[in-house]
């Protein structure tokens, strides 16, 4: 019995099936990944973060800041025979700990912005976290941490540091 479609068109038309089927998936997956991102941006936009005033804006999104003073949680992490994104990894596990209810009181406390590493070739890495300003004004107020590692500091209000000249 012969066939009514030739072999050759039904694979050419089972391959555009593929193909837009393909397409529609990868599209699909490209708009999810950016309504993702899209949502981090507005939950990071919605964190608390350290009260400041611009003293100059460069250009380019690029702003001088003198900030208030403010409260940090912190803990140093030797980087001896580990990479600095496990140094990383692991100090801000420490500290993410401390925040959310590892401490003397089992206080839960809001995450806010930044949350900052500082790696040197020279020393511990060091992750801390801004403690909530409208909350924790200074040391005596902030829950005790469980964990040793962790400390509590006041970060005076401050301009940065001044770029390296050439």
């Amino acid at each position: 019995r012969p066939l009514s479609t030739p072999p050759s068109t039904m694979l050419s038309s089972a391959g555009a099936w593929l193909w837009r089927a393909l397409a529609v998936a990868v599209s699909a997956l490209a708009l999810l990944r950016l309504g993702v991102g899209v949502a981090a941006w507005r939950a990071a936009e919605g964190l608390e973060r350290p009260a400041f005033h611009v003293v100059r804006k460069i250009g380019r999104g690029v702003e001088i800041r003198q900030y208030e003073p403010f409260l940090i949680a912190e803990t140093a992490v030797p980087q001896a025979g580990a990479s600095a994104v496990r140094a990383s990894s692991q100090g801000f596990r420490t500290v993410a700990k401390y925040i959310f209810g590892g401490n003397r009181g089992a206080v839960k406390m809001k995450m806010t912005a930044p949350v900052t590493t500082a790696i040197s070739d020279r020393g511990p890495a060091r992750v801390s976290f801004v403690m909530q300003p409208s909350e924790y004004v200074s040391t005596s107020q902030a829950p005790r941490p469980s964990d040793s590692a962790v400390k509590v500091k006041r970060v005076d209000g401050r301009l940065p540091p001044p770029p390296p000249l050439p």
